[in-house]
């Protein structure tokens, strides 16, 4: 399995046990692409997930080009559900590191920023 497909697996595992319930995974669409989309307590919750070594790494990878591709895409998923739509959003960033043993190290970043941003 690939770093980015383990990390993402262990980021919805991750999520699920924090009380999320995923909606979707991998969504892509013309402009952007959405690793996982989350139901959080009455949030829906679009997440970005970077496997990196620091955790630092993966917070900084996500610049405004990306913050941009990601803010389209959710809007064209939203399109598409519009029984979802009326409910908050934010977006998240999910940085997952494995450590010696292998063992994935998850760190979060709620409402990492906001729409237009």
């Amino acid at each position: 399995m690939r770093k980015g497909a383990r990390a993402e697996q262990d980021a919805a595992r991750w999520l699920a046990h924090q009380g999320a319930r995923i909606l979707a995974r991998n969504v892509r669409r013309a402009r952007g692409e959405l690793d996982l989309i989350a139901l959080w307590d009455g949030v829906l919750v679009f997440v970005e997930v970077k496997a990196r070594k620091h955790e630092e790494q993966g917070f900084w990878a996500v610049d405004a080009r990306k913050r941009a591709r990601i803010e389209s895409a959710a809007a064209a998923w939203l399109a598409e559900h519009p029984d979802l739509a009326r409910l908050p959003c934010r977006f998240d960033v999910l940085v997952v590191s494995y450590g010696r043993f292998g063992r994935a190290r998850i760190a979060h970043l709620a409402d990492a920023w906001r729409t237009g941003g």
